[in-house]
């Protein structure tokens, strides 16, 4: 029991701490929008460099891959029905 409130109380502080930021993410623009795609695993990795949290990049739901410059809402699954809408920022460079 005391296990599980220590993780459920984890779990709420890394969505806090998600909610809370944007995570920007660089890519090279495009003639139309960027150059490829920022998907679940290029998520994962920036949260990762740039929070120091953990995110398991199936737990990232992206109902398809994002394509173009600005601010984007994703929703992470962190476990035991706790969920994070986490903004995620794509900046176009040259």
């Amino acid at each position: 029991e005391a296990e599980l409130q220590a993780l459920l109380k984890r779990l709420e502080e890394e969505k806090k701490v998600l909610e809370d930021s944007v995570i920007k993410i660089e890519k090279k623009l495009a003639p139309a929008g960027i150059k490829g795609s920022v998907g679940n695993s290029d998520i994962a990795k920036a949260i990762k460099e740039q929070l120091g949290i953990e995110i398991d990049k199936k737990h990232i739901n992206l109902k398809k891959a994002l394509k173009s410059v600005g601010e984007h809402e994703v929703n992470i699954k962190l476990g035991h029905a706790i969920h994070a809408l986490v903004k995620v920022e794509i900046i176009g460079v040259e």
